[in-house]
């Protein structure tokens, strides 16, 4: 791909930010009136939607693992940076909010989880265990799902696109067929083979982005025709829950994201969002404490407030605690966790490029002086100069 510079990917961060705005009102809203006892109002429909906004993130993910390919490419083992890179991203805050939760879970409860359930959540693999597939973390579900995916990406970059889609469409049509129903909260619905097409999509979103990227007049009319694609899903109730719209939606976000990073659009792309974007992970990690920690006091203020303003003031509420929250958990947790990573691959990488100039015959420098220990073979020129210095001697 060519150098587009980084001020036309900031639309990725941009995007991040509004799916975890998206993703915590919907919360707000589905917890908040179920709390109080209410009916959903008119509008539900477009706030229920917001359960999308992690189709999204699958989306991007798919998208920034192969901009992002090219850096780790660079590096003596290309795989284990990417590894490093992306278990420094998610673990150190997960391990954090995890490690937290079990304190509480010991000091007030007295109640430790076994290993059957601790070990694969520590290990990211708890999505491959019905009836543990949502972890102890809450909301981490998608995380079960992006860890799995992020250890097959090496893989799948290696086939066409097209091979990488269909055979993630193969797999969920397949699972729609022989899992029975893949709806909530069915383990078929969470499992990672339901959610491989986005990843996949987001895949192809990146191809076209590459070889679009200087067409920016095909920006706003992608753009629209990704947000229509949208509206015609979120007209359907309780889109987030099924299935067979999982496809539809994440194209529909696939063709805004390649329409916005053709053609950025102030509204979208802005400090604002991009600043959502860059504590998105700790916005969505932490948001479901938040609410859990304030969730007693929503009755009384949608039953005093009615339901529209009552869901105008509790989103105001959580937004005021967890984004400052989430900012410092970025800033503390999440930061010097990626540079820790950083560090841990520029020492493998070092560590590497030692092994390679000390091993025998790998033709470089060692503590000898030559690779392998051994004298260095004579220049042939040198050779004939000595060999007739000799013979002149003999004579």
């Amino acid at each position: 791909m060519a150098d587009v510079g980084r001020d036309r990917l900031h639309f990725l961060d941009a995007l991040r930010g509004l799916a975890a705005l998206y993703v915590v009102i919907f919360h707000v809203m589905y917890v908040g009136v179920a709390q109080a006892n209410l009916p959903f109002p008119a509008y539900w429909q477009a706030v229920e939607f917001g359960g999308t906004g992690v189709f999204l993130f699958f989306v991007i993910s798919g998208f920034s693992l192969c901009l992002t390919w090219g850096r780790h490419a660079k590096a003596p083992w290309p795989e284990a940076n990417y590894a490093i890179s992306r278990f420094f991203r998610i673990a150190p805050l997960f391990y954090v909010v995890l490690g937290g939760l079990l304190a509480q879970g010991l000091w007030l409860f007295r109640y430790v989880p076994g290993l059957g359930l601790l070990i694969p959540n520590l290990a990211f693999l708890f999505n491959l265990l019905p009836g543990k597939q949502e972890g102890i973390v809450p909301a981490s579900w998608a995380i079960g799902v992006e860890m799995l995916f992020y250890t097959a990406f090496p893989a799948l970059r290696r086939l066409p696109l097209g091979i990488a889609l269909g055979g993630s469409l193969a797999l969920f049509g397949a699972l729609l067929t022989l899992a029975g129903p893949v709806e909530y909260p069915n383990y078929a619905y969470w499992t990672v083979i339901g959610w491989l097409p986005l990843f996949a999509i987001g895949m192809c979103a990146y191809g076209a982005f590459a070889r679009w990227h200087a067409r920016v007049t095909l920006g706003v009319p992608l753009a629209l025709t990704g947000l229509l694609l949208l509206i015609a899903c979120a007209v359907v109730p309780h889109a987030q829950t099924t299935a067979l719209l999982r496809v539809p939606i994440g194209l529909g976000y696939a063709v805004v994201l390649v329409g916005l990073g053709l053609r950025t659009n102030r509204v979208v792309v802005n400090a604002a969002t991009q600043f959502l974007g860059k504590i998105s992970f700790s916005v969505y990690l932490l948001h479901p404490l938040v609410l859990r920690a304030i969730i007693g006091i929503f009755p009384a203020i949608y039953h005093s407030a009615g339901v529209q303003l009552g869901f105008l003031v509790c989103s105001a509420l959580e937004l005021a605690i967890v984004l400052p929250v989430a900012f410092i958990a970025y800033h503390l947790v999440e930061a010097p966790g990626e540079r820790l990573g950083k560090h841990v691959a520029a020492a493998l990488a070092r560590g590497l490029q030692s092994r390679l100039e000390t091993s025998p015959g790998s033709g470089a420098p060692t503590r000898h002086g030559v690779a392998g220990g051994h004298r260095p073979a004579v220049a042939p020129a040198a050779a004939k100069s000595r060999s007739r210095a000799a013979r002149r001697k003999d004579r």
